[in-house]
């Protein structure tokens, strides 16, 4: 038996078309059977005669307004700061909270504080009497003294003259007389010194006593001054900030309503901006929820066997061919 090689299979094949198909078939059906074929469906809504223009109308002009350019608004959006407010601005600006008045009474607050102070501090003393004593005193005194004296020189003459005609004058009981009548003096002499010591020494007690009462009675009245004049201009202050507030209030009602204004302009603008936008929603609402007419469509494609695969591809020609 004569050998038979593949370039002699081939051969044959390129010479027997038919046979060749055949094969090619069969052998594709043996090593991939037919596959499940494959379905496609398509659903189409179509709108009625009597609704499609209505609808390509609308849609026409909303196709429209995507196509115009921007509208921007020429007109003011925010009320400006009027001549009340402004006003308002400055006068907060000029206001001071430490108001003249406020600080001259707060020093004379504090000054008639550290005086009180002072007068709390103050004692009676050597020093204080020394101080509020008259200079004049011991002139007074002195010239008592003087007259003690002159009233001793009568009395002594008087004494000295009885005992001369007594006979008794240079004796024992004169001279015990004598020694009696002087320290009388002495003593008279002493009482008024102290006597006069001790008035000026109350006198000027009492004196540095009015003097702290008066003091502290200038003191305590400066104080009530001060702090009256302290709350005088506090209140001016508050006053004015009142006054600056309700101007700030008409300002600030006047804005509001030249700024409601400005909102009405603006909102008619938009409303008249977008108003044949409106009137075409207004047409769409027109045929929206109404019934459509729903066609469906189903395409069924079967699976391609081996042999079409090659043939598609180009193998089942290369064989056909022969190689060629």
């Amino acid at each position: 038996m004569a050998d038979f090689s593949f370039t002699d299979l081939m051969d044959w094949f390129g010479k027997n078309p038919d046979w060749t198909g055949a094969a090619i078939g069969g052998l594709g059906t043996l090593i991939d059977p037919a596959k499940p074929s494959t379905q496609t469906t398509s659903n189409t809504v179509n709108l009625p005669d009597y609704i499609a223009p209505y609808a390509q109308r609308t849609l026409n002009k909303f196709e429209g307004f995507s196509n115009e350019g921007y509208m921007p608004y020429s007109g003011p959006r925010v009320a400006d700061f009027n001549a009340d407010q402004l006003a308002g601005f400055q006068r907060y600006r000029d206001l001071n909270p430490n108001n003249p008045m406020q600080t001259q009474g707060g020093g004379i607050v504090g000054q008639a504080a550290q005086g009180l102070l002072g007068q709390a501090n103050q004692r009676w003393d050597q020093a204080q009497a020394d101080h509020y004593m008259s200079p004049y005193m011991q002139s007074v005194v002195d010239i008592q003294k003087r007259e003690a004296l002159r009233d001793f020189g009568k009395q002594q003459a008087g004494v000295q003259s009885a005992a001369y005609r007594a006979g008794g004058f240079g004796g024992d009981r004169h001279a015990i007389v004598d020694a009696e009548n002087y320290r009388n003096l002495n003593q008279n002499l002493g009482d008024i010194q102290a006597t006069g010591l001790q008035s000026a020494y109350t006198n000027a007690q009492g004196q540095f006593n009015a003097d702290r009462t008066a003091a502290t009675g200038a003191y305590t009245g400066a104080m009530g001054a001060g702090n009256t004049l302290a709350n005088i201009g506090q209140t001016t202050f508050q006053n004015q900030l009142a006054q600056n507030q309700g101007l700030m209030g008409i300002g600030n009602q006047q804005q509001g309503w030249e700024q409601q204004g400005l909102d009405t302009g603006y909102q008619n603008f938009l409303e008249q901006r977008d108003h044949p936008l409106t009137q075409a929603r207004i047409m769409q609402s027109g045929y929206q929820g109404l019934p459509m007419t729903q066609t469906t469509t189903a395409n069924t494609t079967p699976a391609p066997t081996l042999a079409q695969q090659l043939i598609s591809s180009g193998i089942g020609g290369y064989m056909i061919g022969g190689g060629k």
